[in-house]
């Protein structure tokens, strides 16, 4: 490139395609702010110093720029045998968050580069220990998971709104939603997209409001040809000072642990401001900050008689309703079931 102001747009434009493995003029003029004749003569460059990598051709009435579809071995030189030992490792304790679909592409791909950075003549005595990651409720997605996640992360990183239709939880019900995702996240066994909803308006976007969305229920995606790089892009919607992945309004919550499940506790870190306190008689007090009461108490509840709520006494009031409400239910349930067996005279 002649100058740096034209090395500069290269190189966002490179970065791009290892993305998203395809880019055109327009989008590059979008991302760098230029003409786009400017945008396609630092494309065709590219694709003129590095046509071992940038292929050039037709996609209908426009021009695309694509990545070659095999990677030369020499860019995987760089990576180590332990380097690619951790990605592996991070492969697998991941993937089962993933459809099998994507599961199946990484295991795919993490194989070809092996097989590039050591030929078979070549190949480390034990290239991978064992590594399996274990999990219990694990969604069960459905077959058009793995493009919908694609169009979600094409609409992230171009920074474009969708059309959905998302799945309600009563059931087969389902809405249309204007959203402007922002990012993708996992937690607890799930993957959450959060982002804006906003209102289509001919010339623009009405911002509503932050929403979150469960992954799994996102039954189709379109990718809009509206620009939401204006709408905010740096917003937390979720906390990691606070306890939770859904917030309504945080309340800082005390609570004691036995020392029987001591270790547990001592071993994690709930949220980044907690505090833990040892007591004179083995038990552990907790302090930390809290964003939504109903996963506070589905929390509270995994630990059974090994916790107890010191304050918020709201908080714990509701806790204690909970139980309360699950104990009339199983009463009920054993009523039900008495008068439901045969006496002794009965056959």
């Amino acid at each position: 490139m002649p100058d740096n102001t034209s090395m500069e747009k290269g190189l966002i434009a490179l970065s791009h395609l290892l993305v998203n493995n395809q880019i055109t003029a327009a989008t590059l003029a979008e991302r760098t702010d230029c003409s786009p004749q400017t945008a396609l003569r630092i494309l065709d460059r590219l694709a003129n110093h590095f046509p071992q990598f940038i292929v050039r051709e037709k996609d209908g009435h426009k021009i695309v720029y694509r990545l070659a579809k095999k990677i030369p071995a020499k860019l995987t030189e760089s990576l180590t045998e332990r380097s690619l030992l951790w990605i592996v490792l991070a492969a697998n304790f991941s993937g089962r968050l993933l459809p099998p679909e994507i599961q199946k592409i990484v295991d795919q791909g993490l194989t070809q580069i092996f097989q590039e950075r050591w030929p078979k003549k070549e190949l480390p005595a034990q290239p991978f220990p064992p590594i399996k990651a274990l999990s219990r409720g694990s969604i069960n997605f459905g077959g058009e998971t793995t493009d919908i996640l694609e169009r979600i992360i094409e609409a992230i990183n171009q920074k474009k709104a969708c059309q959905i239709t998302y799945s309600r939880k009563d059931g087969d019900k389902t809405k249309d939603l204007a959203i402007a995702p922002v990012e993708l996240a996992s937690f607890r066994e799930a993957i959450y997209v959060f982002g804006h909803l906003v209102e289509i308006r001919p010339r623009s976007l009405k911002l509503l409001y932050k929403i979150t969305l469960s992954a799994q229920r996102i039954r189709s995606v379109k990718v809009l040809d509206r620009d939401t790089s204006k709408l905010p892009q740096n917003v937390s919607f979720h906390d990691e000072a606070v306890f939770g992945i859904i917030q309504d309004e945080p309340f800082e919550l005390n609570v004691n642990f036995s020392p029987s499940v001591a270790h547990y506790v001592k071993e994690r870190q709930w949220c980044q401001k907690q505090e833990l306190t040892e007591l004179t008689d083995g038990r552990w007090k907790l302090r930390m900050t809290c964003g939504n009461t109903h996963e506070t108490i589905n929390w509270l509840l995994s630990f059974g008689p090994t916790a107890t709520i010191i304050a918020p006494k709201e908080f714990r009031d509701q806790f204690l309703a909970t139980l309360q409400a699950t104990a009339e239910n199983y009463n009920l349930q054993l009523v039900r079931a008495a008068e439901m067996e045969p006496g002794p005279d009965e056959d």
